[in-house]
């Protein structure tokens, strides 16, 4: 039992190392996780994006009680649910015709060359 728990040991401090990395180059790549970052080349355009991250912020905050996960997972989540005053949009919830939006509208910096 006690080589079982020293190799379970280890695999949880690899996967904890392997979370933070992880972790570290998504925020930096993602602007710091600023949810109301609408850059669409550095922040968050789609509300899709920002669920995943959401779900993966709770369960590493679950396995690795890292505050910060936790506090950013509830942050990204109240961003898609209230919207953002800064970006102006007012949340993912479809009142009308049930469900959730994929993306806020209207997106501020559109594509060239795209249609619509």
């Amino acid at each position: 039992k006690l080589a079982k728990a020293q190799k379970d040991k280890k695999k949880r401090a690899y996967y904890k190392e392997l979370c933070e990395k992880i972790f570290a180059g998504n925020k930096a790549q993602y602007c710091q996780f600023d949810f109301d970052n609408n850059n669409e080349n550095t922040g968050w355009f789609i509300y899709d994006d920002i669920m995943w991250w959401t779900i993966s912020l709770a369960r590493a905050y679950e396995l690795f009680g890292v505050d910060e996960y936790l506090k950013l997972s509830e942050e990204s989540f109240s961003r898609v649910w209230y919207g953002s005053k800064k970006v102006g949009d007012t949340g993912s919830y479809d009142e009308e015709n049930g469900g959730m939006f994929w993306q806020w509208q209207p997106i501020h910096n559109p594509k060239p060359n795209r249609p619509g």
